[in-house]
């Protein structure tokens, strides 16, 4: 984007256009792809570009460039203090004599729009398409760089533990705050991001001992009857998977819970090494290692 700014500042400086060299215009073109629609604006002033700016909207299916420009510059001219002479649109729009009086009206001076269709304004109009463009595809390795962290790596542990999908994952913790104050931590992942909202903590009513397979079954026990009543709205979902913070010991402890209340979900433990680090699942196959699958691996680690 940098290198393209410098390509047209250099072009603005160089052309000599008669007559141009007071006015101040706006070159605004748009780009869309997979549902999103950025419009990129350059500042020409004095007959040379100042700037540049770009904006995302929401558009519609169907929605064309005479539509997503009409509604751009009304939006656009209705908010910003500065209305140039002359405004330079990639594509021609149906209410351009309206807009045209409706800014002049504003500047309590002459505002024309054209669609430049050859010669030096044409070359701006398609640079400005290809910033907005750069944007687009900027943002699109952005959003996959953002999925492969969460929903991709959901989905690499669901393949790792032959679960079809996994939207969203609980998972639990024992701590020990004293001999007699024992707590059950709950987290909750959607899609995966974390939903702080949606975390709980059980004090144990039942156990007061240091007994974590004992305090793990009373507090799932009564995460899951709150979730049959329907009593709270934290607990009317069920997870796609469960989590425990624990080896093989925990989840034998904590299946038959589940499946005595007639539900199926799978539960697998979250195995730590000496460092207190995240090494491995707990499956009754045994340990399953998600070293070699890095992003299911991280997310693991920020669950754990």
């Amino acid at each position: 984007t940098r290198d393209l700014l410098d390509l047209v500042r250099q072009i603005t400086q160089k052309q000599k256009i008669t007559g141009d060299n007071n006015e101040d215009r706006d070159v605004i073109a748009y780009a869309m792809k997979n549902g999103e629609c950025v419009v990129s604006v350059f500042f020409i002033r004095s007959g040379k570009l100042l700037g540049r700016d770009h904006f995302r909207m929401d558009v519609a299916d169907g929605d064309d460039g005479n539509i997503i420009l009409s509604q751009f510059l009304k939006q656009y001219y209705g908010g910003t203090p500065y209305i140039p002479d002359i405004i330079s649109l990639e594509t021609d729009i149906d209410d351009k004599e309206v807009i045209e009086e409706w800014l002049s009206a504003i500047r309590k001076k002459k505002v024309v729009i054209i669609t430049p269709k050859k010669g030096f304004h044409e070359k701006l109009v398609t640079m400005a398409k290809e910033n907005a463009l750069l944007i687009l595809e900027k943002d699109a390795e952005r959003i996959k760089r953002e999925e492969a962290k969460t929903t991709g790596a959901m989905q690499e542990i669901a393949d790792i533990l032959g679960i079809d999908h996994i939207s969203r994952a609980e998972a639990y913790d024992i701590s020990n705050l004293s001999s007699t104050s024992m707590v059950c931590g709950m987290v909750v992942f959607e899609n995966g991001r974390p939903l702080k909202k949606a975390y709980k903590r059980f004090r144990m009513k039942e156990h007061v001992t240091q007994d974590d397979y004992a305090c793990m079954k009373e507090a799932l026990t009564r995460r899951l009857k709150h979730y049959l009543a329907q009593d709270e709205e934290g607990f009317s979902r069920l997870p796609d998977l469960i989590l425990l913070d624990g080896g093989q010991g925990h989840v034998n402890t904590i299946a038959p819970v589940i499946s005595g209340f007639g539900l199926h979900i799978p539960v697998f433990g979250m195995v730590k090494d000496q460092k207190h680090r995240t090494r491995a699942i707990s499956s009754a196959g045994g340990e399953i290692s998600l070293s070699a699958n890095r992003s299911a691996f991280h997310l693991l680690t920020q669950i754990q």
